[in-house]
């Protein structure tokens, strides 16, 4: 996934939030909605942060067996 911080509105600059999220591969599109819901809700706490980056996430669910 990738996403650009945003300044989160009332936080004076003190609140990075992720926007423009987008997910640039998944072996299973079940999950892209709930992870972009997820990561949307993330908040970082710094002000002036200026970085632009970018970060692979691996995640896998392990299956359940009856």
């Amino acid at each position: 996934m990738s996403f650009r911080l945003v300044e989160k509105p009332t936080s004076e600059g003190g609140g990075l939030v992720p926007g423009e999220i987008e997910i640039e591969g998944s072996s299973d599109k079940a999950w892209d909605t709930p992870v972009k819901v997820a990561v949307s809700r993330w908040l970082y706490l710094s002000e002036g942060i200026d970085y632009r980056g970018r970060q692979y996430v691996i995640y896998k669910i392990p299956s359940q067996s009856p």
